[in-house]
């Protein structure tokens, strides 16, 4: 059975997506604010990548202006350092990168 992503998902079924994501043939979609974001932290490609990986699920809030579910994710870097991803579900094998928090 088809997972529905307008309702909230579990930290298993998350992990399922990102995985698919960072595979071949899927698809991680970053945001311009994202993109500011990591350039402000001082996170690369392979930080994210990192982060979403083996980061933990630590927060699904449902967005009442886009109407979706963004998934916060607690993780370190390459380097080591403390660092969280936000994230949406764009489909079974795409995600769209919201905003990166330092220091979590």
């Amino acid at each position: 059975m088809p997972i529905d992503y307008s309702n909230q998902i579990t930290e298993d079924q998350l992990k399922d997506v990102i995985h698919r994501a960072l595979s071949s043939g899927g698809s991680v979609i970053w945001s311009r604010h994202f993109k500011e974001s990591i350039k402000k932290r001082g996170y690369d490609s392979q930080d994210v990548n990192y982060i979403l990986r083996f980061g933990k699920l630590i927060k699904s809030e449902f967005s009442q202006e886009h109407k979706n579910w963004t998934y916060r994710l607690k993780g370190i870097t390459v380097d080591g350092s403390k660092g969280a991803v936000v994230t949406v579900i764009v489909s079974e094998r795409a995600i769209r990168m919201i905003t990166a928090l330092g220091n979590v």
